[in-house]
C-alpha cells in the first residue's frame, strides 16, 4: 500500500492538474492587485464588504483558474484520507474506531 501511494503522489506530481495549478498560482502571486485585495479579504470583517471584495477577485481569470484547480486538489486529497481512514481503521462494535 506504501509502496502504490509513493508511485502515485509521484504521478500526482507530474499531472496536468498540478502544472496548471503552480502556473496559475505564479500568476497570481505575481498580480499586485490580486495580492492587494487577497491582503483586504484576510484582514475584513464586514460580510457585505467581504461579499464585494470576493466578487471582484473571482473577476479576474489567473485566480479563477486557480481556485478551480486548487478545489479539485482538495476533493482527491479528501478522498485519499477518506480511502487511507477506511483502511487503516478497525471495526469495533459497528463502529470505526481510529488509533
Amino acid at each position: 500500500m506504501v509502496e502504490g501511494a509513493k508511485v502515485f503522489i509521484r504521478e500526482l506530481e507530474d499531472s496536468k492538474l498540478i502544472k496548471e495549478l503552480i502556473y496559475y498560482r505564479d500568476r497570481v502571486k505575481s498580480n499586485k492587485e490580486i495580492m492587494d485585495l487577497l491582503s483586504i479579504i484576510h484582514k475584513e470583517e464586514d460580510d457585505n464588504m467581504l461579499i464585494y471584495y470576493r466578487k471582484k477577485i473571482y473577476s479576474y481569470d489567473d485566480y479563477r483558474e486557480y481556485m478551480i484547480r486548487y478545489n479539485e486538489l482538495s476533493m482527491i486529497v479528501g478522498s485519499i484520507n477518506k480511502m487511507f481512514r477506511e483502511l487503516m481503521d478497525e471495526k469495533v462494535g459497528g463502529c470505526y474506531e481510529s488509533y
